[in-house]
């Protein structure tokens, strides 16, 4: 779906309908525009970096993620102006990686997955060990690298 970016509107992200062609003209149908709040989406995966490891909604890493990878997550700080307004300052020029993460949370969020309870996941996890195929094994994350966390602790 094509995105823009925003960061003036108070949820994470906003679908709205582009009915308009290029010559200005009305188009039946229209196409959906997927209108993210940037601001919102980076700030999240920050605090995810941030969170206290023994919580549940932590940000992992696998154990061969690359230095790259963590210098680009943390690319951008996100500062306050003398006007009170919130302004993320690049740090340097390859962050996509945060992009892509930030935008992989809203892609998430278009499909409600902030929505599932960890009750609820618990349950279908039980259900699903005692089905007649036996016990599914579940996918654990490992530990950042050392030389990887040094960087998410900056």
């Amino acid at each position: 779906m094509p995105s823009k970016g925003y960061d003036s509107f108070k949820v994470p992200v906003v679908l709205s309908k582009i009915e308009v062609n290029t010559n200005g003209r009305f188009s039946g149908g229209g196409l959906d525009l997927v209108r993210v709040n940037t601001d919102w989406c980076k700030l999240w995966v920050h605090e995810r970096i941030r969170w206290p490891q023994d919580q549940p909604r932590v940000f992992f890493l696998p154990e061969d993620v690359s230095d790259d990878y963590c210098v680009q997550l943390i690319s951008e700080a996100r500062i306050r102006k003398p006007s009170g307004r919130a302004m993320w300052l690049q740090r340097s020029r390859e962050n996509h990686y945060l992009d892509c993460e930030a935008l992989a949370y809203a892609a998430g969020y278009l499909l409600n997955v902030q929505r599932i309870s960890a009750a609820r996941t618990d349950v279908e996890d039980a259900a699903s060990e005692s089905a007649e195929k036996g016990p599914v094994r579940r996918f654990t994350r490992q530990m950042p690298k050392a030389s990887s966390s040094r960087y998410l602790q900056q």
